[in-house]
């Protein structure tokens, strides 16, 4: 998935003397990217949840955590994280493919939703005792808007949720006693809101008896609300659904509030040619950035330009050949020593960062509507080692 280059508008002199490899959130960015999202689900009558999966840094969900109704989250660990920021009037919603039976006391305990990705999830949950939770399934629509089947969750013989068809003889059956509400989820990365709309009027029209059925929706996330130039299909959207008797909605955007906050900042380590091309080595790696490497995306560089007259390729630090960001071209020469800031990279970097090769991780700062850069933290061989099971001998 190949992103365009464009040009941004931070200011890199802003992180000339900082430390790299770093992750620098924009408190700023963050509040624009968070009004976005908040101010249409607001109009709507909408609940607004963050997902965790893509950015779950406690200085990141600590400014965020206000502004929402609750959290959506995947995992056990995310579940505690959750809890632990979760105010009395929000919500906790957890849904997964992959549910321990083990980890289901905990779940229960620490979230308040749960959707369950497949009937047989869902049979050996529904005969525990005291079933607190409000619970629910995960439809699959069937309907797709990605192109890439890595992202689409609607893929033929998809593990994401159950279809429109087994879901209603399983209502028709008796077989969804206790399940209260659905949970869809078919889009990633989307701007185009008009095809919520498609989604939700696909659900109307071939699983009305599931909505008739159901107390809540979560209509999940993969929908830029930042980028998005008409929200009026989204309003639509949750229209219908309460104008069809389902009076609590939700919309778990994660991407869409982080994303374009977040900047990845680094230092020319080398530069040298390759047959007719520069080489750039930074201080950082695409396992810093790892959707780079997984899916072939093409981070936004700072102050590059399309018909820019130094042109370099820019590439990570490690033994890995295919440790490339890709190539960029700016209006002056780059220099051993030089900045380089990856932009718009907020989401789904700190939580999938590694440390191949023994890479330290970014530190990570948070830059305040101040213009103010706060270190919130850093990493060292101690968690590398931790990680490895290696003993540590500290002189007394």
């Amino acid at each position: 998935m190949n992103a365009p280059h464009v040009s941004c508008q931070l200011d890199i002199s802003a992180f000339a003397d900082l430390e790299t490899p770093a992750m620098v959130y924009d408190e700023r960015r963050l509040q624009g990217s968070l009004a976005a999202a908040v101010r249409p689900a607001r109009e709507a009558g909408c609940r607004i949840l963050y997902s965790l999966k893509a950015c779950s840094l406690i200085s990141v969900l600590d400014r965020i955590a206000d502004a929402v109704d609750g959290f959506a989250c995947s995992s056990v660990f995310e579940a505690r994280v959750a809890r632990s920021i979760c105010q009395p009037r929000q919500t906790i919603h957890f849904t997964s493919p992959g549910l321990r039976d083990s980890d289901f006391d905990e779940l229960s305990a620490a979230c308040d939703y749960l959707s369950f990705n497949s009937l047989p999830q869902w049979q050996r949950v529904q005969r525990k005792e005291n079933l607190r939770l409000k619970c629910g399934m995960r439809l699959n629509p069937q309907i797709s808007f990605v192109n890439d089947a890595r992202y689409d969750p609607c893929q033929p013989n998809s593990k994401l949720g159950v279809t429109p068809h087994e879901l209603s003889r399983a209502l028709a059956a008796g077989e969804l006693n206790g399940v209260s509400g659905l949970h869809v989820h078919n889009n990633c990365d989307a701007v185009n809101l008009s095809q919520l709309l498609a989604t939700v009027t696909h659900i109307e029209r071939t699983a009305g008896d599931l909505l008739a059925a159901s107390r809540w929706i979560n209509l999940g996330g993969g929908y830029l609300f930042d980028q998005a130039t008409d929200v009026q299909p989204f309003l639509k959207a949750v229209e219908i659904l309460k104008c069809r008797n389902v009076p609590d909605v939700f919309v778990e955007p994660g991407a869409a509030i982080v994303d374009n906050a977040g900047c990845l900042v680094a230092t020319v380590l080398d530069l040298f040619d390759s047959e007719g091309k520069t080489i750039a080595v930074l201080d950082t790696t695409v396992n810093h950035m790892p959707e780079v490497f997984e899916f072939q995306y093409e981070p936004d560089v700072l102050d590059h330009l399309d018909d820019g007259k130094y042109c370099y390729v820019l590439a990570g630090s490690t033994c890995l050949a295919g440790d490339i960001f890709g190539e960029y071209a700016f209006a002056r020469p780059v220099k051993v020593g030089s900045t380089i800031v990856f932009a718009g990279c907020g989401a789904y970097s700190t939580v999938k960062a590694h440390m191949f090769n023994g890479i330290n991780l970014p530190a990570v700062y948070m830059l305040s509507v101040d213009g103010d850069l706060k270190l919130e933290q850093t990493f060292s061989y101690e968690d590398y080692a931790h990680r490895n099971g290696i003993r540590l001998h500290h002189d007394l």
